[in-house]
């Protein structure tokens, strides 16, 4: 009798186990990846000073411009940040970094689409892709003109 319950038991457990199996879903866990949207550009140049970046940016979606150091092709530490950019167009956006840009060192810009807060969390406010890539153009910093 105690071997039948102890069965029992045992079979309800693993039918429990193979039904929580068969519900999980990766898709519906928050994972870390670019936002498609209709449109979005950054257009950045070699910059002349170390104190300030200048870029063109169109936002379809409230968002924000990061600035990155590039490990290889990849963005590193951030060093800069715009404020919340109301959708638009703008032609000559002034961003400070919060450092000194290193002369010939090359930086990754991220345009993100905001989470609703108003608040640039890069953990939260995803990358914009467009026609399935991020937009993130590079640029580097003059070794002749720096200020």
């Amino acid at each position: 009798m105690k071997k039948d319950i102890l069965g029992v038991i045992i079979i309800v457990i693993l039918l429990a186990g193979f039904g929580l199996f068969l519900t999980y879903s990766p898709q519906a866990e928050t994972a870390f990846g670019p936002v498609e949207l209709s449109g979005g550009s950054i257009v950045v140049e070699d910059q002349d000073s170390a104190e300030e970046i200048y870029l063109a940016v169109e936002l379809v979606e409230p968002g924000f411009v990061s600035v990155h150091e590039a490990m290889g092709d990849a963005p590193g530490a951030m060093v800069a940040s715009s404020e919340l950019l109301p959708a638009g167009t703008y032609d000559r956006l002034l961003i400070a970094p919060v450092v000194s840009l290193m002369p010939g060192q090359t930086y990754i810009t991220i345009l993100h689409m905001d989470d609703g807060d108003g608040l640039l969390d890069l953990k939260l406010d995803k990358p914009v892709s467009v026609d399935g890539a991020v937009v993130r153009p590079s640029f580097k910093v003059s070794t002749t003109n720096t200020k």
